[in-house]
């Protein structure tokens, strides 16, 4: 409601706009009953902007070009620093492209350098069977190897490069890390088996793809074949070779299980052409079905061994209709690849349900164009949403797309290159929508619009405010028709209202922030605004027409419709003005113009309170709000800090330059996260935000700094007594027996209360410390204050003679003891002036803030340098002139006698926590603090490492012949 008391009507959000009708149809029903319809899906909804516009259309390149054979497929992977392999066309090489010096070679076999010299089983292709460098050779030479066949190719997560090979059957297994030859993993011969496609899994094993007998097979890390298939039938118990001589029961021994594949015929429907293999980060396998007689490929998912869900077609890119529109769109898969988003490996185990897991890129059987797919799991069922971006292929010459962590390749001549998405975005070109043409109503509680209600007979409407972006080329036509009941309404003809225009002034709503700058400074987004010219009744219906040159799109994020007109001249101007009709309809426009500018005006200075909230106060004017506290804001307090401080800023002033005060600014400036609870009595702590500490040092006067949260007050670990503190009620005798046998002198020793010097100095700073909690430091400078305490003590002179059994004429006479007072009034007197009064005077204005060190930033050295300069800035600013504060970083350290536990330290993984042990870096580590230990994928399993093992052949993994 603005000024004079005219209302709005909103659209905003997709529950809104899904009620317009398309064809009498609502858009919330056609985006959920008819996703891949091209012809229901004109118009979208664009979750991320929150914006309706026209639905994306998919540019397909035309050209001349035969379907890719799959005989064209090759193996080829790309392994964790870049570096891709594959298979030739010969299948009897391996190339490899180097991404440092980003040129092609040959990586297998690689001459008569191969460096399997004296190895029969790693015989070089080319050079064949080495002679072994012994005194007995063989008289024959043996014959050539047959020359390989190599299908299929991946790189596993543990960086091993495993080549399918058919001469003899089996597998070759490089490891990358180490280099050399391969190891030949042999195949049995009984178990037919073609290598057609290999996928490197989530757990470092491998799945390989038969094509031939449309089988799938799984490897583990150890490249030992999985058993998939927990039905597989199973011989009975044979008896054993070996029986008791003494007779009893038969001993029967159960035959080894033979590993079983997964038979893709027996998925629902059956795998007709399975052509391709990946793996998700969940662990689960998808497999492309060609389907070669049909127009769109399948994709299945397996998890377990198990088939989960139905099969998702790519025919999912027909709702996208391709631009120019084919006759017959067909998509038919030669390939795919996937791409995880970023961490999405970390919740792999338990992804959110309807999460994007990744994008799947579908190599189109043509060759011309790639296709793209958002991948999600809801539930058990796979979910592939295209995606309407244009990936041309140049030259594909059908070996593979292959995928690194972030990119997409394809194989272009001799070399890849990546797959870049290129800019021709395209959309439909029209699409009516109108508002609903029912009463309002509530459905399962929740409100549905119908007509636009303007509550009174005759309503006349006052204008639109579209919160929108119409670029250059586009247009946005409004109809209306009105009228006071239903029937008449929907027998109206429909009026078209004058095209909007962009207000120059931004929103009509006050201090509301605008919308993002057009693109390409061509004005476009903002508010477009229009005055109905006709619209009486009091129920409306509004009709938008969009149309498009295909290139671009409206977008509509809100529309607000007000009623009812104010009218001026009903208000400011004679009867007369409004005698005739014609002129009269004339002035009460024209004058709606002058109310539009006044009105805005007038709900500026109606809302100003709107300024002085730190909830609604607009960005651009935060700055001056707190001007008005006198304080210029820290450049380092985010927008929410600023509009927290706006809010609090008289509770921070009431405690400003106590300690409680210093917490608050600090976790201002610092604080991840800081809320409301900073600012409670008592303080509730976010736990998100690791608590910064205060400590005052006159508190430590008898219990040492670590107890009060300062761990950093000692240097090294502190030697802890199993005995209690002594006190003065023991009594002298006490004391000194404890020192003499503390330091092993001679029985009887008195206990000096001044540094006794020399080699005893140390050991009784020490006793001193661990035994009373403090070391005397009393002088005789001190005597002031000794007389001082004396007189708040006593009182009155006689009452200190009395308890000392002295005759002193005044206090002032009365000396500071230089030995060990008697025991009773005297000692005491003496304990609590060396613990409080000289402790406490010391360290009276002396306080310590301790910083905790946030885990991503433990070894950053320059954050942390950061953060102290900005502690440091603000102690200086909000702490009592006449203290001194001194600013340090505790650290979650468990060591005896300097934290406590889930206090000062941290349970988790010990020394083991990743945040404890980062890379040792050359110039920024320190001993201890990092290591050079391999990483990943460098402690892989049957690894030789120079220097931590035996040089040699080594052991082969298990499966290896």
């Amino acid at each position: 409601m603005d000024a004079n008391k005219t209302r709005y009507q909103l659209l905003l959000g997709q529950d809104d706009w899904g009620q317009c009708l398309v064809s009498g149809t609502s858009l919330s029903s056609l985006w959920a009953s008819a996703p891949d319809d091209p012809q229901a899906t004109t118009m979208t909804f664009d979750t991320r902007r929150q914006q309706l516009r026209l639905a994306s259309r998919l540019f397909e390149f035309r050209g001349a070009s035969a379907d890719l054979s799959p005989d064209l497929r090759r193996g080829a992977d790309v392994d964790r620093y870049g570096n891709i392999y594959w298979i030739d066309s010969s299948n009897q090489k391996i190339w490899v492209l180097s991404v440092g010096a980003n040129t092609v070679s040959e990586f297998w076999p690689a001459g008569c350098t191969c460096g399997n010299a004296g190895v029969a089983e790693h015989a070089c292709p080319r050079c064949g069977p080495s002679v072994r460098p012994q005194s007995f050779q063989p008289l024959a030479t043996s014959t050539t190897p047959a020359a390989p066949s190599y299908a299929g190719l991946a790189v596993t997560s543990d960086h091993y490069l495993i080549v399918g090979n058919s001469q003899p059957g089996g597998f070759l297994m490089f490891d990358l890390f180490a280099g050399g030859g391969p190891m030949r993993m042999r195949w049995p011969s009984a178990i037919a088996l073609e290598v057609f496609d290999i996928a490197g899994g989530s757990n470092g094993g491998a799945w390989i793809l038969d094509r031939a007998a449309r089988r799938l097979w799984a490897l583990d890390r150890r490249f030992d074949v999985v058993d998939l298939s927990a039905a597989a039938p199973q011989a009975p118990p044979a008896p054993d070779l070996f029986q008791p001589a003494a007779g009893g029961p038969l001993r029967r021994r159960s035959p080894a299980k033979t590993p079983q594949p997964i038979d893709l015929t027996t998925l629902v429907p059956p795998v007709v052409d399975p052509i391709a293999v990946c793996a998700l980060p969940d662990g689960s396998i998808l497999v492309l079905d060609r389907c070669p007689d049909q127009l769109f490929s399948n994709i299945y998912r397996l998890s377990d061994g198990l088939q989960t869900g139905t099969p998702v077609s790519t025919s999912a890119f027909q709702k996208l209709v391709a631009d120019p529109a084919p006759a017959v769109f067909q998509l038919t898969g030669h390939d795919f690849a996937f791409v995880p988003v970023a961490g999405s490996a970390a919740s792999a185990s338990a992804p959110t349900a309807g999460a994007v897991l990744g994008t799947l890129t579908v190599a189109a059987s043509d060759g011309l164009q790639s296709f793209a797919f958002d991948v999600s799991v809801n539930g058990v069922q796979l979910q592939l949403e295209p995606i309407a971006d244009y990936f041309p292929m140049r030259q594909f010459a059908g070996k593979a797309l292959v995928a690194s962590a972030t990119q997409v390749y394809y194989d272009f001549s001799s070399t890849w290159i990546p797959l870049v998405a290129q800019k021709r975005p395209r959309y439909q070109t029209a699409a009516v929508i109108q508002t609903p043409t029912s009463r309002p109503t509530l459905l399962a509680g929740a409100p549905v619009r119908g007509f636009f209600d303007g509550r009174d007979p005759g309503c006349i409407w006052h204008r639109i405010m579209l919160d929108a972006s119409i670029p250059p080329g586009t247009t946005v036509t409004i109809s209306s028709r009105a009228a006071d009941d239903v029937s008449s309404l929907l027998a109206t003809a429909w009026e078209q209202e004058p095209a909007p225009y962009l207000r120059g002034d931004g929103t009509e709503l006050p201090f509301l922030n605008p919308l993002p700058p057009p693109r390409n400074n061509v004005p476009s987004n903002g508010t477009w605004e229009l005055l109905f010219q006709n619209a009486v009744g009091r129920y409306l219906q509004i009709q938008i027409a969009i149309q498009s040159d295909g290139r671009d799109t409206p977008r509509l994020r809100a529309m607000r419709i007000y009623y009812p007109r104010f009218s001026y001249p009903r208000h400011y101007l004679p009867a007369c003005y409004r005698d005739d009709p014609v002129p009269a309809s004339f002035i009460e426009r024209y004058l709606a113009n002058v109310e539009g500018f006044y009105t805005v005006t007038e709900d500026k200075i109606s809302a100003v309170t709107m300024l002085m909230d730190s909830r609604s106060v607009p960005t651009a004017a935060i700055e001056w709000l707190i001007g008005w506290f006198g304080v210029a804001a820290n450049a380092n307090w985010s927008e929410s800090n600023r509009r927290l401080f706006i809010k609090h800023a008289m509770t921070l002033f009431q405690y400003r330059g106590c300690i409680r005060g210093l917490r608050m600014a600090l976790a201002l400036v610092l604080d991840a996260c800081p809320d409301e609870g900073l600012f409670l009595d008592p303080p509730i702590e976010n736990t998100c935000n690791p608590k910064t500490r205060v400590v005052e040092s006159f508190q430590t006067h008898q219990t040492p700094a670590v107890a009060f949260g300062d761990p950093s007050n000692l240097t090294g670990l502190r030697q802890v007594v199993q005995s209690a503190l002594w006190q003065p009620s023991q009594g002298s005798d006490n004391l000194n027996a404890r020192y003499d046998q503390a330091l092993n002198l001679p029985a009887g020793t008195v206990y000096p209360i001044r540094d006794p010097g020399g080699a005893l100095s140390a050991p009784w700073r020490q006793f001193s410390g661990q035994t009373l909690g403090f070391v005397p430091s009393a002088t005789a400078s001190d005597q002031t204050a000794w007389s001082a305490f004396l007189r708040r003590q006593y009182g009155s002179l006689a009452a200190a003679n009395l308890a000392y059994l002295q005759s002193w004429t005044d206090f002032a006479s009365a000396p500071i003891p230089i030995a060990l007072p008697p025991d009773g009034q005297p000692l005491l007197d003496w304990f609590v002036f060396e613990s409080v009064v000289l402790t406490v005077g010391a360290t009276a204005h002396l306080f310590t803030v301790l910083l905790p060190v946030p885990r991503q930033s433990i070894f950053d050295m320059t954050e942390q340098n950061r953060r102290l300069g900005l502690a440091q800035q603000v102690i200086a600013l909000e702490k009592p002139a006449h203290t001194i504060g001194t600013v340090k970083f505790y650290y979650a350290l468990f060591q005896i006698g300097m934290a406590r536990l889930g206090m000062d330290t941290s349970l988790e993984q010990g020394s083991r926590s990743p945040d404890l042990m980062p890379p040792m870096v050359l110039g920024g580590g320190y001993l201890s603090e990092s290591y050079l230990a391999p990483q990943f994928p460098q402690d892989a399993r049957a690894r030789q490492f120079l220097g931590q093992g035996r040089l040699g052949a080594g052991a082969q993994p298990a499966g290896a012949s």
